[in-house]
């Protein structure tokens, strides 16, 4: 079976943010026999953070399984393989984090599997959340089934039934929602000076233990 683990950095800020990460991507995908991707999709018609579906669409043409990682998520913790917490019949893995907005699922770290390339395809295809201020998810959450403010699982869908929930570990919301000993942290949001300390911080804990 093929995986890749794939991201990507646009601008010099978040070239800083993914300089930081990029070294420890590259050592879990080995440990873990993922390839590492670092490509800027083609079509740049919408804000970076949709940029990510198309690149996924490409590569689940290529590989059967794909981990997405924001440019902002260290590795702390490299043993263990998130593939390793997804059951075989599940279509992708997310973390839901809480926030004042409700329960919100997060793309920032994301397993998917092939049988997800026609979600993928209706996520780019719904126009009207290109400039919501989540991005593709916002998609992502009509098509699981959330709605309203505070966000609820007001229908869900075929897509939610086939979606692991991962724990928190996995993708660590240093802001608002952290996990006490994570294995992927997040420093999502926040000022960039404060995102880059965060991970370096982390990065410096996880080189000492390697």
């Amino acid at each position: 079976m093929r995986r890749a683990l794939a991201t990507f950095a646009i601008g010099s800020r978040y070239a800083a943010l993914l300089n930081v990460a990029r070294p420890l991507m590259r050592e879990y995908a080995g440990q873990h026999g993922y390839v590492f991707v670092e490509r800027v999709p083609h079509v740049q018609t919408r804000p970076a953070s949709w940029l990510k579906v198309p690149l996924l669409l490409d590569l689940l043409s290529r590989f059967h399984e794909v981990l997405w990682l924001d440019c902002d998520v260290v590795i702390v913790e490299s043993d263990w393989d998130i593939a390793d917490d997804v059951p075989d019949d599940d279509w992708q893995a997310l973390v839901r984090h809480h926030t004042p907005d409700g329960e919100v699922p997060n793309c920032g770290v994301w397993y998917v599997r092939r049988a997800m390339t026609t979600t993928l395809a209706q996520m780019w295809a719904m126009s009207e959340y290109r400039d919501h201020v989540w991005w593709e998810q916002a998609a992502m959450l009509d098509l699981l089934g959330y709605a309203g403010r505070p966000l609820q699982l007001d229908s869900p869908s075929e897509l939610y039934a086939r979606t692991c929930w991962l724990g928190l570990e996995w993708n660590s919301h240093e802001e608002r929602d952290r996990h006490p000993s994570p294995r992927f942290a997040h420093a999502t949001s926040g000022p960039i000076d404060w995102r880059l300390d965060v991970m370096t911080r982390y990065a410096e804990r996880s080189s000492t233990h390697a």
